[in-house]
């Protein structure tokens, strides 16, 4: 029996709770409702349809042709009426979700629609915000106002702050995940940067792809039919074993079936498990810059150190989001939200996450 995740109601509700305490909190949940009679309706039309298919059958056995179209015609009756209910219902949740990806709609008051602007991108080889003001995607909060600053190679950024101030926030705005607000986020290509959320994504594959992942196009083989790097000849399945050892994770292989094994890697694994195969991910691929979401919340104090340090031997730039003052070693810049849209830069040498 599946255990009750206490963890995952809780973002369930702080992500439903504006919804049903809106502007539009009867049409949430009349929705809702209609959701419920829709789901009974289902499973009315499931037994019929059943019945109809035994009918079907109990007609054709005896070759009476007026049980048969009468059955058809029922069945005609139950479309007519069942499929004009669920289009309404699937057509406005997708027109709400296409209103949403497009942003403002024509017609708006100039005024609102200054309000309600966007977020540029500029794809470049540096990471750097220029008078970036972030507010949530329903413009009714301002998170972060006339951010300004530029991440250097080599001068990793910490970012701390009270949790709900626009932390996690402003990594979806430089991933492109947001764009409510205004001013210009300039950053590499996708290629060139990697982002580890605290909950890791488990691909569906085997646990050599778990560690390739994002590299869609798989390893390649050498003359002798071996998996090498694509960047050179070494034996990549060695490769993957040492990294393995790197993460802390040296029998994994061996105790779950080797590079080959494919398993539900979200439900096997630890949380801790799947960070540490994140940054093992991190390690291999090595991009210029990985923005590193609580990305070791999970792991012990040793076991970060040792991962960050790890890190830290690669030429790759890190953006982390931590609560934890021993990860403060490891970044040159501490971008510090106040609140309130405020925000402080300061050098990672004079601060202290006591502060």
């Amino acid at each position: 029996m599946t255990k009750f995740n206490r963890h995952l109601w809780q973002q369930f509700w702080e992500i439903a709770k504006p919804y049903w305490f809106s502007e539009e909190k009867w049409k949430a949940r009349g929705m809702l409702l209609l959701l419920g009679i829709l789901l009974l309706a289902q499973t009315e039309f499931n037994v019929l349809f059943n019945e109809q298919t035994g009918e079907f059958t109990s007609a054709l056995a005896a070759r009476d042709a007026d049980r048969f179209w009468q059955a058809i015609r029922f069945c005609l009756f139950i479309l007519i009426v069942a499929v004009p209910i669920y289009s309404f219902y699937y057509i406005d949740r997708l027109s709400t979700f296409a209103k949403s990806l497009a942003g403002p709609t024509p017609g708006k008051p100039a005024a609102e629609l200054k309000i309600r602007g966007v977020i540029h991108s500029v794809q470049d080889s540096r990471l750097a915000l220029e008078k970036v003001t972030l507010q949530t995607p329903d413009y009714k909060r301002t998170l972060i106002t006339d951010l300004s600053l530029e991440v250097k190679a080599g001068a990793s950024l910490l970012i701390v702050g009270a949790s709900g101030e626009g932390k996690s926030s402003l990594l979806r705005a430089i991933s492109g995940l947001w764009d409510a607000g205004s001013g210009i986020i300039v950053r590499p290509g996708p290629e060139d940067m990697l982002f580890l959320p605290q909950h890791p994504y488990m691909i569906l594959g085997n646990l050599r792809s778990q560690l390739l992942y994002p590299n869609k196009a798989g390893p390649a083989k050498n003359a002798a039919g071996k998996i090498v790097h694509a960047k050179g000849h070494k034996d990549l399945d060695e490769e993957l074993l040492q990294l393995l050892n790197r993460v802390n994770l040296p029998h994994l292989s061996e105790r779950l079936g080797g590079l080959d094994a494919d398993i539900d890697w979200g439900k096997v694994l630890s949380v801790g498990e799947q960070q540490r195969l994140a940054i093992a991910r991190v390690l291999l691929n090595q991009p210029r810059f990985a923005m590193l979401d609580e990305a070791t919340s999970a792991l012990d104090a040793e076991n970060e150190d040792s991962l960050y340090r790890e890190l830290m031997q690669t030429s790759t730039t890190l953006v982390s989001i931590s609560h934890r003052p021993t990860v403060l070693k490891f970044h040159q810049q501490v971008l510090e939200l106040t609140g309130n849209g405020n925000w402080q830069l300061h050098p990672a040498s004079s601060y202290s996450l006591k502060n």
